[in-house]
């Protein structure tokens, strides 16, 4: 009875009836439990059907009751695979090789499983079983491939023999190119060779450091997995010399071993058993442009292109794109890159050198855009989960961007980057923070001059911003009144100041000193500040977009205020950041009120200082004369 229930589902099986094929299986499983075949046919059912944890049950009580069934071996990596369970996936398909050394697929499989582990999983701090770290071993040398790595690289006597004629920083850098595959860091150079030179550390411990090193397990790691990929994909071959994929595949990994020529070798064997195979084009492409063949590597990306110009991807359009810019065809290079774009608009390296051929080209505000599109995307990838874009509030004067500060911090409640300074007026922003706070969820406040090299740091890290001010003849007293007060309470702090400031300053009187900011001190280099933020507001091409706020509407209403800044940043939960508004008490607004600066100046005083705001002023913030 069993028998015919067997036979009855494996004819369903046959018919693509997998769902009526299943209930048959399990009465036959029923009436003979131990009969491991109807076992191993039904986990290839509900592997069809993506029942993978059914599957790899059913998979592994078939090799409990025959522990000599290749095949189910080779189907449980297949599962333990599609789970990302890729470690023991290597350890099936390795049993299935042994039990049956003549399955070309299990070998193959065995290699690709080998390679995503390679690739894909942060070796670093993946925990390798004894068991694991065996099989890689075995497969390694089961071709003897084992001998192409470099025998430098596990060798430390024959490094320090072929380095001893070269100078303690020449060697340093030798040790991080042979045994991290990199140029040495800065701060990690500089404590080798500090304790080369002090004797505390020799040359050999400097090795033995290196190899203690998280960096470097993970890089012996990563040259094991792919001499075991590439073993794998050796033995493939040898059993199906007529394998294309096994040939495009031993090229990725021989790739990944910096193997170039090995790699361009088994690319042109894949090309010539098919010669329709488009990625074996794309990536000899990709190859032949690392070894400086550019023409012959601009063929082999039209080539692949030309067969599938779909299927072939981003990454192919995108490597045309950076050959083409190698030879100098630069327009052709944007459209090659635009067309990755297309394919893919999260490809933000076809941003990035996109933005880097448009900037050549002189296209300054388009290079600008292009970079930004590529941040953008990385820093999304970093920060999935921020719903906050960053803030960006460039405040003049810096003081009355204090109210400013205290609402978004307690109704967003992000926090703060700083990424510049304060009074003068012509500070950098520094490229880390301005990243920083591009990832969202945070905000940055200060001086920031309206340079080139600013806006540009702007523009290619944020789309919006906001220009916050007040009339700088009331700016320029709330300065003099801060810097009387600091002279009082912290004289100290008037250190900084001391190279802006007229040698008897604080002599004058509080009219002569304002007399001094409006001639040449504060007042001045403030209308400099707004003149170039006010040319900047009017261009209203260029990147990012701008909110352009006064302090003296902040200061009437500062609900109609957040709210403006939550409209123009399109930020949710409108009601729950307003209710959560609050103005710090201890702030100039509040508790520190100077007078208006109309009943302060004298009429000269005044008259001098109108005279030299620019008219378009006094029109677009609407200031009084």
């Amino acid at each position: 009875m069993s028998i015919s229930y067997f036979e009855t589902a494996n004819k369903l099986k046959r018919e693509g009836k997998l769902q009526e094929a299943i209930p048959a299986y399990q009465r036959a499983i029923e009436q003979n439990p131990n009969f491991y075949v109807v076992h191993h046919n039904l986990g290839e059912v509900l592997a069809k059907l993506n029942r993978t944890d059914e599957a790899l049950a059913l998979y592994q009580r078939t090799i409990e009751l025959n522990p000599n069934a290749a095949w189910s071996y080779h189907n449980l990596g297949e599962v333990l695979a599609k789970l990302n369970r890729i470690d023991e996936a290597i350890i099936a398909y390795r049993q299935a090789v042994e039990i049956n050394p003549e399955s070309f697929l299990s070998y193959y499989q065995l290699g690709k499983a080998c390679y995503r582990l390679a690739t894909e999983i942060n070796l670093e701090i993946f925990q390798f079983s004894l068991q694991l770290e065996d099989v890689l071993s075995k497969t390694s040398q089961e071709n003897g491939s084992s001998a192409s790595l470099n025998s430098d690289y596990f060798n430390d006597i024959t490094f320090l023999q072929s380095t001893s004629p070269l100078n303690n920083e020449a060697f340093v850098e030798e040790v991080y190119r042979t045994y991290l595959k990199r140029s040495p860091d800065v701060n990690g150079k500089s404590s080798f060779l500090q304790n080369l030179g002090n004797g505390t550390l020799t040359r050999q411990q400097i090795l033995a450091t290196i190899r203690q090193s998280g960096e470097f397990t993970a890089l012996l790691r990563l040259s094991g997995c792919l001499m075991a990929a590439i073993s794998a994909y050796w033995k493939a071959i040898e059993l199906n010399p007529d394998s294309y994929d096994s040939y495009h595949s031993l090229g990725e990994a021989l790739v990944k071993l910096n193997h170039l020529d090995e790699a361009v070798s088994v690319y042109r064997h894949a090309i010539n058993l098919n010669p329709n195979f488009y990625k074996s084009y794309s990536q000899l492409g990709g190859v032949l442009a690392k070894r400086g063949q550019l023409e012959e590597a601009l063929v082999c990306q039209q080539k692949a292109i030309e067969l599938q110009p779909v299927l072939v991807g981003d990454e192919a359009y995108f490597n045309l794109g950076n050959i083409q810019i190698q030879l100098g065809l630069l327009e052709e290079g944007i459209v090659s890159y635009q067309k990755a774009i297309e394919i893919n608009p999260d490809c933000a390296e076809a941003y990035y050198n996109l933005g880097n051929v448009l900037l050549v080209q002189g296209k300054r505000e388009q290079a600008i855009r292009s970079y930004y599109q590529s941040n953008k995307i990385h820093h999304r990838k970093a920060n999935p989960h921020a719903t906050i874009p960053g803030i960006l509030l460039v405040t003049f004067p810096e003081f009355g961007g204090t109210e400013i500060v205290n609402a978004l911090a307690t109704s967003l409640s992000i926090p703060f980057i700083p990424i510049s300074g304060s009074y003068p007026f012509d500070n950098i922003i520094e490229r880390e923070s301005i990243s920083r706070l591009a990832s969202g969820m945070s905000w940055s406040m200060g001086y920031i001059s309206a340079s080139l090299i600013n806006f540009d740091l702007i523009g290619e890290y944020l789309d919006k911003m906001i220009f916050h001010i007040c009339d700088p003849r009331q700016a320029m007293l709330l300065f003099v009144n801060y810097l009387n007060k600091i002279l009082q309470t912290e004289p100290k702090q008037l250190i900084m100041y001391h190279s802006i400031l007229c040698d008897n300053y604080f002599t004058l009187s509080i009219t002569d000193q304002i007399s001094w900011h409006i001639e040449s001190g504060y007042l001045p280099q403030a209308i400099k500040f707004l003149k170039g933020w006010l040319e900047v507001i009017e261009s209203h091409n260029l990147h990012p977009q701008i909110l352009s706020t006064k302090q003296e509407n902040f200061a009437a209403n500062p609900e109609a205020f957040l709210e403006s800044v939550l409209n123009f940043y399109e930020i949710k939960d409108r009601d729950s950041a307003l209710s959560k508004l609050q103005l710090n008490q201890d702030s100039y607004m509040e508790k520190e009120k100077i007078d208006d600066w109309w009943q302060v100046l004298t009429q000269e005083q005044a008259e001098k200082a109108s005279s030299i705001i620019p008219k378009q002023m006094f029109s677009k913030f609407g200031w009084n004369r």
